[in-house]
């Protein structure tokens, strides 16, 4: 086995995007496939698909797998610089019903994915080598928690009665730090407490007398 599947990953800054970048090296390699042989699943021959399982405070759910061909930059790969992939709620289904639209924005939560090559011998389909990761996505509690530290200089400027809202929109930051500092070494289960902790003070407000 020579190939070996890995992958980078940026989530958008409004929450509505989160782009994979193929870094895997060896394709082509050792007899295992290249990129450029990858087709459509429907062709039943070479597919790169990705697994998605979102973990959230309320839930888990299990999406469809998702082929990758024709979401690259380019379609058919030719370069390894095709394996690009941008993905928005529009391309995320659970049982054939799409997450949102282009406009809606990504689940926070621990998201499970798997990266496969496969390939379809006989009338089964098997897997030639994988990825398996686990990412914190946080995009949506990141841009509310943005939104409020963007009012600070104007209440700093025009409202004395804000300092509440000034401390508040501070100690929201903090607590974004930490999850975002904890994401390497903390539990999954840890890791969701602390979002949905941040997603309920972000609605609610802390109870701290400042």
């Amino acid at each position: 086995m020579a190939l070996t599947l890995d992958l980078s990953t940026i989530e958008q800054n409004d929450g509505k995007l989160i782009t994979f970048t193929d870094t895997s090296t060896g394709w082509g390699t050792g007899g295992d496939p290249s990129y450029t042989i990858i087709e459509a699943y429907t062709t039943q021959t070479y597919a790169l698909t990705l697994d998605i399982t979102i973990n959230t405070p309320t839930g888990i759910t299990v999406y469809d797998t998702i082929d990758l061909y024709g979401k690259g930059l380019a379609t058919p790969f030719t370069v390894q610089s095709d394996l690009v992939f941008a993905l928005d709620a529009s391309m995320i289904f659970d049982s054939a019903v799409a997450l949102g639209t282009s406009a809606t924005l990504l689940p926070d939560g621990i998201w499970d994915i798997v990266y496969k090559v496969q390939h379809y011998t006989g009338s089964a389909w098997t897997t030639i080598t994988s990825k398996i990761e686990s990412l914190l996505v946080y995009g949506q509690v990141k841009k509310d928690v943005y939104d409020k530290l963007r009012l600070v200089p104007r209440w700093t400027e025009s409202d004395v009665n804000k300092y509440r809202d000034i401390q508040e929109a501070g100690y929201y930051y903090t607590y974004l730090q930490s999850i975002e500092k904890s994401a390497f070494i903390a539990r999954k289960e840890e890791l969701l407490q602390m979002l949905e902790t941040l997603q309920r003070l972000l609605i609610n407000g802390s109870n701290y007398p400042w």
